[in-house]
């Protein structure tokens, strides 16, 4: 159940109203009413308010929310997702509020995928796919009927959303928005980034043959995603891989632990030696080569265009509200 913080306490105390009283999904959901200009008459006394509650805390929140004093509320991110559809099922119908649910999957599930998940030899990789998205996390549950049949549909891992079957309505119905402007964009820097993180991967190729020459062409390529792998560092920073170089056991003799990846096949472990050196050779060269630099300022511009594209469709309410006035052909 989610919890306000400290601070929020504070606000909503000088606020005058109890945050003991009025739990985040309760106060979400009535700010989110009245963002859409819901009355205080359906959050009192009516049945298709998200909420029900008394005549004063209803006018209350319906003047701070006009005075723009609790938007704060909506940028909550914590919320589960049928707490943040709740409104949406109650007043949008059902095509709209399978659209809403569309859309907030859209918009947060969209994630830069790793240079190693794009390049040519990933399982994962298809050159006509924008594979920007992520499968449901394991802690997502769905209760109303259109949020199942969107996730229904929803792929795994990395997912390209464009093949969902909702999204050709989904574009029509918001067809004059300038959120695809924005995809446009992402799309566009992200076959750049594509097309950096397989200059790099070629590049490792290369470069590994030099002291490997005879290393088999599955271990190279293993080799190859290891080291590519250790470049990408992740958008909030941090450090690049660890690598321990353990010595592990196969059916065929000893190979290396590289990261995620083993390298060789030796019946005793010190002839894995010459890999692990090129491995730790080539972990110090590969972050300075001007590729590398190239692949990680094209990884910050996507991640730009990407934030972008979510703050076009964000918050929730901006959402629901270019949902509600759309249009398309199977809106009735």
């Amino acid at each position: 159940m989610a919890t306000w913080s400290k601070d929020e306490e504070r606000q909503l105390i000088e606020l005058r109203l109890s945050p003991r009283r009025n739990a985040p999904e309760k106060l979400h959901a009535l700010v989110q009413h009245f963002m859409d200009n819901g009355t205080v008459w359906a959050v009192t006394e009516g049945d298709r308010g998200p909420v029900r509650v008394s005549k004063d805390l209803a006018r209350k929140v319906n003047g701070l929310v006009r005075s723009g004093n609790l938007t704060w509320v909506l940028n909550r991110t914590d919320l589960p997702s049928e707490v943040r559809l709740r409104t949406a099922e109650k007043e949008l119908g059902p095509h709209k509020s399978e659209l809403y649910y569309f859309g907030v999957r859209l918009r947060d599930r969209l994630k830069l995928p790793r240079p190693d998940q794009v390049v040519g030899t990933s399982p994962k990789f298809s050159p006509d796919d924008l594979g920007l998205w992520r499968g449901p996390g394991i802690d997502e549950s769905i209760r109303d009927q259109e949020a199942e049949a969107v996730e229904e549909k929803w792929g795994f891992d990395v997912y390209d959303a464009r093949s969902h079957p909702v999204f050709d309505d989904f574009r029509r119905h918001l067809a004059e928005a300038r959120c695809w402007e924005l995809l446009d964009r992402v799309e566009e820097i992200f076959l750049a980034y594509k097309s950096a993180s397989g200059q790099v991967y070629e590049q490792i190729q290369s470069e590994i043959r030099v002291p490997l020459p005879d290393l088999a062409s599955d271990d190279v390529i293993a080799m190859s995603l290891s080291l590519l792998s250790n470049i990408y560092r992740p958008p909030t920073g941090g450090e690049w891989i660890d690598f321990d170089y353990a010595l592990v056991k196969t059916l065929s003799g000893w190979a290396v632990q590289l990261g995620s990846w083993t390298v060789g096949s030796e019946p005793e472990g010190d002839k894995l030696e010459p890999i692990i050196t090129a491995h730790q050779d080539l972990v110090e060269q590969s972050v300075r080569w001007d590729t590398s630099r190239q692949l990680d300022e094209t990884r910050q511009s996507v991640l730009r265009s990407i934030d972008d594209f979510r703050a076009s469709l964000e918050p929730d309410s901006s959402l629901r509200r270019l949902i509600i006035y759309g249009q398309c052909v199977n809106c009735v």
